[in-house]
């Protein structure tokens, strides 16, 4: 009778307790954002090209933007294209303002991108529309 007693205090009640103080599960904090990008005036993308959405914070020098999230992927031959990011809402900073950023590139040189930056909020994310532009690099 003592060892049952022994294993309810010191095997099981830790386990108990432990699920009970542990923090909440990851996915909690995270939150997904998803769009569409399309190009201005119809413009088709070349295929093989790379498209890039960030979900970065505006610095208002020109310091470094601290990016959130990110997704790339290959240009297929249709528009609009379809993203969809997963971000941790604990990166998010107060006082900092965020936006989309969405470029096309193709070896190495920007062809496409958005004008400017999109803002963006990301304490109640919704569907989002880009729309890019040709590079004038």
């Amino acid at each position: 009778m003592h060892a049952i007693a022994e294993l309810l205090i010191f095997g099981l009640a830790p386990l108990l307790f432990g699920g009970l103080v542990m923090p909440q599960d990851v996915a909690d904090d995270e939150t997904t954002i998803s769009g569409e990008v399309t190009a201005r005036d119809g413009t088709s993308l070349p295929n093989g090209a790379i498209l890039t959405v960030q979900l970065a914070g505006l610095s208002p020098s020109d310091g470094d933007e601290p990016i959130v999230a990110r997704q790339t992927m290959l240009v297929a031959d249709h528009v609009p294209l379809n993203f969809e990011m997963t971000f941790d809402r604990t990166a998010i900073q107060p006082n900092v303002n965020y936006a989309l950023q969405a470029q096309v590139t193709l070896n190495g040189e920007i062809l496409f991108a958005n004008e400017s930056p999109a803002r963006f909020d990301p304490v109640s994310p919704g569907p989002l529309s880009l729309t890019l532009v040709k590079s004038s690099a």
